[in-house]
Formats: structure tokens, C-alpha cells, sequence
């Protein structure tokens, strides 16, 4: 039944008792599932998040009201009047805002220091990037610092024209969940080739690419397939997107290069302990693409730049903040309107949600997809190409797509075909270890199904957040695939790992490695250009963005994701009921001090191998929430 009951006693499973109703005596009212706790504090909770659904409320985004993306129904104004006086957000919201004021000081301050100058030369890139780091890093320790200077780290500056550093970037870079294996059409994994053969250029002589590229197997590429030896990226969202006109660079001898959708072609070489080389780009779907491979030297390089800022965007807008934030936010919202303070669940999720995947997303989107703004300067298609590959990303997207590990087989991504992917292998170590954490505190609150059924906050909070909701409140949230309610304790398992799984670690995934090799205009442009002063051929200072169009990528990129408040389950010792706070204590210990070291072995053996290293999945540098 949906809606606010009193539970009695009887109604409970004789399996579970309840440990007395504590609260009935006194004036607080207990950490406890709604129907075990005694009457009064059953009508305090039912007036609590009454009050609280006239304050939070799940709506259609203003300006896309046709859509089905719903978030926090508050203006900018109000949010920053409820949140900066909230007795558990307004520390870090100040913080937040204060660290947004600071990035766009450092940019007038860069503005002033460099009025009228322009790129003279490569040096001046890594200048640019290397003064956004600093200055936003000093916007105040702890919370503004980045694994990269602090754990072992290959250095993009200085690597970033070599093909493994492109390649592997693929999977320890920003954007670890495009790649897939080109399968065949007895498999259900990965992207079939008959598929792929369709957007390809006909004219390339697609059958011999293996034999024509050096140090490869002598096979056809259909027999490498047929092998699990070939992988692509492709990027759909990306295919036939316009151009917009270029507000940030005005000189008639530079023509920005038009929006593409690039293909990559990758293989692993079996002598090669399965390591991951990129063989082919085919520049865009369009009919009749040209195609490069390593042997076509400067055009080479651009074909990979293509993809590098195509991959950037394709990121932050698709992955990020379409499947990340956009999809997470119905859950912190509903979290306050369904489930009481004294809610077992609101008790340890409110963590993964301080600050608020609302507070970033209503001060930020507009900042981001707005005419003239950020995204609209930095990437060829602007503003409305932006606001399509996030539409399209959002209407594609489901519950089904936080299944971790059913992912990566989807993909066809397993370590008999790739040994190195780092995503993979620390992600499911810290994936299995949040699963752990929340079955031992499922366990100390649900005894038994029946808890789970009984459980009438918890069932209005499933109900409200998925597009299958039914009733006054029902389907509010419309996250598509969630089930709309709960009938066993594995299934609130199961649930509650994978939200926590994407508020913590795989938004850290998707986030903060944009500050490594995202903002640095040489490894991941997000324009070129075509410049009359140098051949089309040849990879020059020219094709690249101007002084303030890299710089104004590199502040977007340091204001997005280096900032962290708190590291994952640090929050035990605050928790006000003994069984929750033993748990989660537990498990924050065992990632401090089995875990981490496990992953930082890792990573040491990775530097020792010249790989890319992983930092961003190490325990003390996930936080435990959507910060940014």
C-alpha cells in the first residue's frame, strides 16, 4: 500500500521482532524502519516529510518541459537561501559557492595577465594549464588537491602524442565506458561487426587492415574479430550534429573544423600481453570518410585529436552528466520527501547526497548548456548540439545502465581479451567492497523479506522515483527500469549497492580525470582548426584553439573536478545509532587499510610497466558523493 499507515505489532513477521518501540516514553524517536517504530514517532516522521514535500519537489527542467528529466523544483536564489543555512548541507555549499566565485577570479585574473596574447608556441599550452592547476588548487587544502601530484602518475605532458598514451586513455582516462569489442553475429557482446560495416568507408581495404599495419597479426580483420581481438569506439549521439558559429575565434585564416563522429579501430596483440593498439580512425560517418593509420603520420596525429575532443565532449555531456547526474538526482531529491531523517537509509544515503547533485546541477547547467556558455565556446557544435547529445543520452538511458559489471560484459570487455583496464579491475574491487558494506547494514535493520515489504517509506521512496510509479507521488522521479517497489532483502541489496556504487565511485570515474587529460589543450582539444598559415597534412601550433578558448577550457575542467569534500564511508563515526555506525566504520577501515594499498601496489606496478596509472578509484580520493 502506498501512502503514510500505522503498523501494528501483529502485522510484522513473526521472524522479526522488534526490539521494543523505543521513542514511546521519551521525546526522541529512534533510528528505525517506519513500521517498527512506535506510533508517536511514526506521526512525527509523517509530519516531517510532509513539511519536507512542500520545500523539495521532483519537476519537469523549466526550460525542457517536454522532456523526462526531472530535478529539484527551486530557483538558484532559493536554493542558495535553503541550503546555506541547512544544518547539514550549509558547510559545504559555502564551500561550493565560494569555490565557484574563485574559479571565475582566476579567469579574469589569467584575462588581465595576458591581455592581447596568444599561443606562440607549445610551451604556451602547457603554461595555460599549468596556471589554472596551480591557482585552483590554492583555493584552499584539503579540499581542492589532485591525486595526480600525490600518487604516481605518467605525465601527459610530456606523453601525450604517443599512440599508448591514446590508446590507454581509452580505458584509465576520462571516458572509460565507451569502448567495445567488434563481435560477431553469434555473440550477444560488444558491437557486431555487420553493424559497424555499415557507417564504414567502402572504399578502405577494411579486410587487410591487420596485415597492412606493422607489428600486428598477419590475419584478416574478420578473422581477428572472430578471434576477440578488435575493439572500437563509436559514438552515435555524436553522428550529423551542426556546427555552430565559432564565438571565440574571429581570424578569417582559421576555419574550425565541423563537428564529426569519428570511429577508431583498436586490436591486441597476443604476443603483446593483450595490450590495447590503435590501427585505424575513420574520421566521421558521413559516406566516403577518409580513414588514417599510424603510417599517415601528421594526419595521423589529427585524426587522434579528432577523437580526443570528441571523446571529451561526448563524456561530460553523455556519460556524465546525462547518466550520472541527471539520472542520480530524482534519488537525493525523493530521499527527503520519503524517507524520515530517522530512516535507517536516509541516515547513510543523505552522505552520498550532501551538497546535493541538485545544488550542481541547478548552479551549473545553465552555466554549461546555456547560449554563449561554456560548452557553447569550447566544443564545434555549441550550445544546441550539447543540449541534443544530452537529451538523446538521458531518453537512451535506464536503471540498467548502473548494472557495473554487467556493463563491462555487455561491452564484451572481459580480462581474457583485455588484461589492462583499470576502470575494470579497481572498480570491481571497490564495487564488491560497497556491496559488502551495505548487505552487513541491510542486515542489522532487515531481518527478513517481510521487513522489506512492511517498510512503507521505503516502498513510497521506490515507487516515487521510478517511471512506473503509480498514485499521488508515484513515477515522480521517472528513472525507467526501476522497479517501484521492494519484495526481498537481496533486492534492497542489490538496489542500495549499485546507487551507491554511482553516487560515489562512478561519478569519481566520470569526473576527475578531466582534470588530468582533459584539461590540457594538447591531449584533448576541443576544436580544431584548419589554418591557412600551415598544410592540411601536417599537425601543427595552428590547428589548435587560441589562448582563450584554452584557457577557458582549462578553468571549466579544474572547476569541475577538483574539488572533494570527504572520501567514502568516512562518515561512521557520525552516524547516531550503534548498528549503523559499527558497519560503516568497519568498512571504511577495511578501504583505508586493505584496499588501498592493494590499488596503490597496483598502480606502482602500472608506473613500473609504463602505463597509465589509476589514482582516481583509490578509497581516499573517492568522495562519497556527487561534489561536483
Amino acid at each position: 500500500m502506498i501512502g503514510f499507515q500505522f503498523t501494528s505489532v501483529a502485522l510484522l513477521c513473526t521472524m522479526c521482532l522488534v526490539n521494543g518501540y523505543a521513542g514511546i516514553f521519551g521525546d526522541e524517536c529512534p533510528v528505525e524502519l517506519s513500521q517498527k517504530t512506535s506510533r508517536a514517532c511514526q506521526e512525527r516522521r509523517y509530519r516531517q516529510l510532509l513539511a519536507n514535500k512542500n520545500i523539495y519537489q521532483l519537476v519537469p527542467i523549466s526550460f525542457l518541459p517536454n522532456e523526462p528529466i526531472r530535478w529539484l523544483n527551486m530557483t538558484s536564489d532559493k536554493m542558495r537561501a535553503v541550503f546555506s543555512k541547512h544544518p547539514f548541507e550549509q558547510w559545504e555549499f559555502n564551500i561550493y559557492l565560494a569555490k565557484t566565485v574563485g574559479g571565475a577570479e582566476i579567469l579574469k585574473q589569467w584575462h588581465k595577465l595576458n591581455a592581447g596574447e596568444d599561443i606562440q608556441s607549445f610551451a604556451d599550452f602547457v603554461k595555460i594549464y599549468t596556471f589554472f592547476r596551480k591557482a585552483q588548487e590554492q583555493l584552499g587544502d584539503p579540499y581542492f588537491k589532485n591525486p595526480s601530484d600525490e600518487e604516481p602518475f605518467q605525465n601527459i605532458i610530456k606523453y601525450w602524442m604517443r599512440d599508448k598514451v591514446f590508446a590507454e586513455q581509452r580505458l584509465a582516462g576520462v571516458n572509460p565506458m565507451t569502448l567495445m569489442r567488434i563481435s560477431t553475429d553469434r555473440e550477444n557482446v560488444g558491437l557486431k561487426w555487420s553493424e559497424l560495416k555499415k557507417v564504414l568507408n567502402q572504399e578502405f581495404d577494411w579486410e587487410n587492415l591487420l596485415i597492412n599495419t606493422p607489428n600486428m597479426p598477419k590475419i584478416s580483420l574478420p578473422k581477428a574479430i572472430s578471434s576477440k581481438m578488435v575493439f572500437v569506439l563509436r559514438y552515435p549521439l555524436l553522428d550529423y550534429l551542426p556546427a555552430m558559429p565559432d564565438i571565440m575565434e574571429s581570424r578569417p585564416h582559421r576555419k574550425m573544423w565541423d563537428p564529426t563522429s569519428p570511429i577508431t579501430f583498436f586490436a591486441v596483440h597476443p604476443n603483446n600481453r593483450n595490450n590495447l593498439i590503435p590501427i585505424a580512425i575513420q574520421m566521421d560517418v558521413k559516406p566516403g570518410s577518409p580513414v588514417y593509420t599510424p603510417k599517415d603520420d601528421g594526419l595521423w596525429m589529427l585524426a587522434k585529436l579528432s577523437v580526443q575532443g570528441a571523446d571529451l565532449g561526448y563524456n561530460q555531456v553523455a556519460e556524465h552528466l546525462a547518466k550520472t547526474h541527471l539520472l542520480l538526482e530524482p534519488f537525493c531529491v525523493s530521499k527527503d520527501r520519503q524517507l524520515s531523517e530517522n530512516h535507517p537509509l536516509h541516515q547513510i544515503i543523505k552522505y552520498h547526497c550532501r551538497l546535493g547533485i541538485s545544488i550542481t546541477d541547478k548552479l551549473a547547467f545553465q552555466l554549461l548548456l546555456g547560449p554563449n556558455e561554456n560548452l557553447h565556446k569550447l566544443f564545434p557544435y555549441g550550445y544546441r548540439g550539447a543540449v541534443n547529445i544530452a537529451l538523446k543520452s538521458y531518453r537512451q538511458t535506464s536503471w540498467k545502465d548502473t548494472d557495473f559489471m554487467g556493463n563491462i560484459k555487455k561491452r564484451g570487455l572481459d580480462f581474457r581479451t583485455l588484461r589492462y583496464f583499470p576502470y575494470r579491475d579497481d572498480g570491481k574491487f571497490i564495487f564488491d567492497t560497497i556491496q559488502k558494506a551495505v548487505r552487513d547494514y541491510v542486515n542489522q535493520y532487515y531481518e527478513c523479506d517481510e521487513d522489506v515489504q512492511s517498510d512503507y517509506e521505503l516502498q513510497n521512496f521506490m515507487n516515487e522515483v521510478s517511471a512506473d510509479g503509480v498514485g499521488i507521488d508515484g513515477g515522480n522521479g521517472n528513472v525507467k527500469d526501476l522497479p517501484n517497489e521492494l519484495t526481498s532483502v537481496d533486492s534492497l541489496m542489490a538496489f542500495l549497492t549499485r546507487l551507491l556504487w554511482q553516487l560515489s565511485a562512478q561519478h569519481a570515474a566520470l569526473n576527475y580525470p578531466v582534470a588530468d587529460y582533459g584539461g590540457f589543450t594538447l591531449n584533448m582539444p576541443t576544436k580544431l582548426y584548419q589554418d591557412s598559415r600551415v598544410s592540411d597534412d601536417v599537425l601543427s601550433l595552428f590547428n589548435f584553439p587560441n589562448a582563450n578558448i584554452s584557457a577557458q577550457h582549462a578553468i571549466v575542467a579544474f572547476s569541475l573536478t577538483n574539488y572533494r569534500y570527504d572520501s567514502l564511508f568516512d562518515y561512521g563515526s557520525q552516524l547516531p545509532d550503534k548498528r549503523g555506525r559499527d558497519v560503516i566504520s568497519k568498512w571504511f577501515n577495511f578501504l583505508q587499510r586493505r584496499v588501498q594499498p592493494s590499488l596503490e601496489k597496483r598502480n606502482q606496478n602500472r608506473f613500473k610497466g609504463d602505463h597509465l596509472t589509476y589514482p582516481y578509484l583509490l578509497p581516499r580520493w573517492i568522495p562519497n558523493g556527487v561534489q561536483t
